[in-house]
């Protein structure tokens, strides 16, 4: 996996570094403009090729089939709603998975089979985390702690404790108030 934090450092590091390599032929206000500008353009070409490159052409499921969406740049900040959603299911019925691009392009992964749901849901559970973007949109409104936005133990600890209210017997009772 390529490491951008530190491509970034290297590439700030590069102008600062040729400057004292060659005994100061440029003031350091210079050498800081074009570090700044460094890391800028080389933080901007990164954000397109994780963007618009890396999903299409170097992308871990780019070989399933692919739900036909509007133009990339159009909904770069919108996840699919749920009727894009039974959109893709209606335009691929035969498909057992559905690649589909969410916000900033990311690829997510829409099941059709029961028995892959039933895996990923209940047996292979924690080891499809959380992520980042929910995490971080979720975090503020429902706490840290809570059982929507944690992962592995800390999400354990918070179901174990909300199991006793969903009981068989206690949703009956309550299933007339439904």
């Amino acid at each position: 996996m390529f490491d951008y934090s530190r491509f970034i450092l290297f590439v700030t590091s590069a102008p600062f570094l040729a400057n004292i390599a060659f005994r100061h032929p440029y003031p350091w206000l210079h050498v800081m403009l074009l570090a700044f500008c460094f890391a800028v353009s080389s933080s901007i070409c990164i954000l397109i090729g994780a963007i618009f490159i890396q999903p299409f052409f170097f992308g871990s499921l780019r070989n399933l089939p692919t739900a036909a969406q509007k133009p990339v740049w159009t909904n770069l900040l919108k996840e699919p709603t749920g009727r894009d959603l039974s959109r893709f299911q209606e335009l691929n019925p035969t498909s057992q998975l559905i690649r589909y691009f969410g916000v900033l392009n990311s690829e997510r992964l829409l099941l059709m089979d029961p028995k892959d749901l039933k895996q990923v849901m209940d047996s292979e559970a924690y080891e499809f985390g959380r992520s980042y973007l929910i995490r971080r949109l979720l975090s503020p409104v429902l706490g840290r702690t809570s059982l929507v936005v944690t992962d592995g133990a800390d999400h354990m600890r918070c179901r174990k404790i909300m199991d006793s209210a969903f009981f068989a017997q206690y949703v009956a009772e309550l299933s007339t108030m439904f």
